[in-house]
């Protein structure tokens, strides 16, 4: 009777710890819950996983606001070469077809691989240039430009222009060390520091209506004031009226028909710096 009672017995626990071990999920010490591998829902150091780890490059690419997205331009997407590594179009990736082309082969900018962060950028050497095939026309804005100025002397060096005859909107490098922006609005000039043109960064600036912000790598430079009367109006990347160049290169050009939110522009930087490794 002892050895049925004891069988009996040890038949109920290995049946009690079968079913038990049916479970997926068990809870660990601290509380949170272990994987069969003993992997845990929490990160490493034993915080919850957090938006702020962000989410990985692949994801990140598009995780962008598209509210107001007026142009995006990626040396990574929409790039159609002509022969080559020549550009013919750089397709906008914001779905209103502002496309930059050139048709002439002579004044196409060429495309570089794994220039930037294993990414390729567009390179303009002093004669080349894509015109819009619809011009950009914010009145408010934001926008965000990845590139760099390979000018050697002090002169400028142009990123986005206007075309023959038309009223003078432009954005460039004016030096190794500052950024200059121009709308058709009572002649207004606004230049700031923003470090070293001559690597890699992040330039961006947003408009109210009132105020203009520069920013380098997400990090405000200086601030102006002016009342717009007029859209800035922009129809070629790398050139200004097909007579000033751009000597550098872009990876990545960004406009917004209006002024980002503080959440989404640094969203926006969020993407940037970690797609290409910025500061």
């Amino acid at each position: 009777m002892r050895r049925l009672a004891l069988w009996i017995s040890l038949s109920l626990l290995v049946g009690c710890s079968s079913v038990l071990g049916l479970r997926d999920v068990s809870l660990n010490g601290d509380g949170g819950s272990a994987q069969r591998d003993g992997s845990t829902d929490k990160v490493a150091d034993g915080r919850q996983p957090d938006a702020e780890d962000g989410p990985p490059l692949d994801a990140a690419k598009d995780d962008i606001p598209r509210v107001g997205l007026h142009l995006w331009l990626r040396a990574d997407a929409g790039v159609i070469p002509a022969d080559g590594s020549s550009i013919a179009r750089w397709l906008d990736q914001s779905s209103n077809g502002r496309n930059a082309s050139m048709a002439t082969v002579t004044r196409q900018p060429s495309l570089v691989g794994g220039a930037l962060n294993g990414l390729p950028v567009v390179r303009f050497l002093g004669a080349q240039s894509l015109v819009l095939e619809i011009l950009s026309t914010p009145t408010e804005f934001s926008f965000f430009v990845v590139g760099k100025n390979s000018m050697p002397s002090e002169s400028f060096s142009m990123i986005l222009g206007k075309s023959d005859n038309a009223p003078n909107h432009q954005l460039r490098w004016e030096n190794g060390s500052q950024a200059l922006f121009v709308t058709h609005n009572a002649g207004t000039i606004i230049i700031s520091p923003i470090g070293n043109t001559r690597i890699y960064h992040a330039l961006s600036a947003r408009y109210d209506g009132a105020t203009m912000t520069w920013y380098r790598d997400g990090n405000a430079t200086s601030s102006s004031a002016y009342t717009a009367s007029a859209p800035w109006t922009i129809a070629q990347v790398g050139a200004w009226s097909s007579t000033d160049f751009l000597v550098g290169d872009l990876a990545e050009v960004i406009i917004y028909d209006r002024a980002l939110s503080e959440v989404e522009r640094e969203s926006v930087n969020i993407y940037l710096q970690r797609k290409y490794s910025l500061p």
